[in-house]
């Protein structure tokens, strides 16, 4: 009761003209609002602008304020309200690329000094959460990243607490499906010819840390050192073709030409935007793999690399009984590490902040074995086997990049295949391994 009794007596206060005592909301409520613009903005040079401004607000609106003793969860929908309009600003100045049959794109400016690599879990959450409707959006990001209680959301929303339910329902169930789109391989049509022949002879190139492209592969990249910045921005330039390429020791910050293999995968990006911080200056894009290619020769070394390419066709695939039963060895193969696979079970799960002693618990939007049953069924329904290989191989992220280099180097389908299943053999071996270790402990 105190705490109201001190707003309302500061409200009035500053209404009365004593701008110190405005000064002592600001001091009470600055951390709160600045962690809730954080949450939506993702930035946190753009939340200490948008708390600045949210205070602005406030003060110039303070004579609308009906019931003083309303002023922290009015403080907080103006906060939530400038956010939103922020993030519709934002999202007009994002560039999209659309679909692979795109004209000529816009050349975009992109953002500084990061790492390539896959999208991390983190990041995959937080893209899941920025495609929930608006009022699910700020109910769910409310409850499960700030860690605000329902009975809190109500209030502030002003909304009945089975309405705050309801909402988190649906929220969860929506995030699932996003997670599980987002977070699995997406394996495309083999490109036509006319595609194909779009590809110029000359790329700028993307290195890739501790990573292997294949092709017919569509994926989220996070893409932010300087040199990869500028080979992007060239690619987008064109129609957003760029030759993705393993570096061989992924400790290098600044890959040059020797530090990169001579095989890799002629991408398409579809899309992109600038990815949420922190780190800041990522930028992730959606990324689909079209061929296989052969550097030639290096065309630039400095600000980035740029190469003259040879496709790789696709030796053709005959269908055989060694073959057919290759495929469903390696399934079953598959099957068996998604269960005992580390990595997995990271994918889904997201812990609520702790704001006190009383909260924090681990909040897991997409079940593990969701996720296992979604990435066998696509498994299921390859029929070819470099496609299957190809597929396998880039979920085997502990294995040596080097490795997978190899079956990316291999044309044959077959041989690529029997690779394949080699390697999943043995980290299968050691997966289970380890954790029967583990369970003797």
């Amino acid at each position: 009761m105190a705490a109201l009794e001190d707003n309302r007596e500061l409200v009035a206060r500053t209404l009365a003209g004593d701008t110190s005592a405005f000064g002592e909301l600001v001091t009470r409520y600055r951390e709160g609002v600045s962690r809730l613009c954080y949450h939506y903005l993702a930035s946190p040079e753009e939340a200490q602008d948008a708390t600045q401004e949210t205070f602005v607000n406030a003060y110039l609106r303070l004579p609308q304020l009906r019931d003083a003793d309303r002023f922290a969860p009015w403080l907080r929908r103006i906060a939530a309200n400038l956010c939103t309009e922020l993030l519709r600003r934002r999202s007009r100045k994002e560039v999209s690329l659309g679909d692979a049959d795109t004209e000529k794109a816009p050349q975009a400016s992109l953002a500084r000094d990061a790492d390539l690599g896959r999208l991390t879990a983190r990041t995959v959450v937080q893209e899941a959460f920025g495609r929930l409707p608006e009022k699910s959006r700020l109910t769910a990001k409310l409850f499960y990243i700030a860690g605000y209680s329902r009975q809190e959301i109500a209030d502030f929303l002003q909304i009945p607490e089975g309405t705050v339910r309801s909402r988190l329902h649906h929220a969860k169930q929506q995030l699932r499906k996003e997670m599980i789109r987002m977070m699995s391989v997406d394996r495309g049509e083999a490109p036509s010819e006319e595609r194909l022949k779009e590809i110029p002879q000359t790329l700028p190139v993307l290195a890739l840390r501790d990573q292997v492209f294949f092709p017919f592969m569509k994926m989220a990249l996070c893409v932010g050192r300087q040199g990869s910045v500028k080979a992007l921005e060239e690619a987008l330039g064109a129609r957003g073709h760029i030759l993705c390429v393993a570096q061989r020791n992924s400790e290098i910050d600044n890959p040059r030409k020797e530090d990169l293999y001579r095989v890799g995968t002629v991408t398409q990006c579809l899309r992109h935007r600038s990815a949420p911080g922190p780190p800041e200056g990522m930028v992730w894009g959606i990324f689909e793999g079209l061929a296989r290619a052969r550097i030639m020769r290096f065309a630039q070394a400095e600000p980035y690399c740029r190469a003259r390419v040879s496709i790789v066709r696709e030796v053709a695939e005959a269908t055989t009984l060694e073959a057919e039963a290759l495929i469903r060895n390696v399934v079953v193969q598959f099957e068996r590490f998604l269960k005992v696979s580390p990595e997995l079970a990271k994918c889904g799960t997201l812990s609520r902040e702790k704001r006190d002693a009383s909260q924090g618990e681990a909040f897991e939007v997409l079940p593990r074995e969701a996720l296992e049953a979604h990435l066998v069924q696509v498994a299921r329904k390859m029929e070819s086997p470099g496609l299957l290989a190809d597929d396998v191989t880039s979920k085997l992220e502990r294995t040596q990049i080097a490795r997978q280099q190899q079956i990316l180097e291999t044309a044959d389908p077959g041989a690529r295949l029997r690779l394949a299943a080699e390697l999943l053999a043995r980290e299968v071996e050691i997966l289970e391994t380890e954790a029967c270790g583990s369970a003797d402990e």
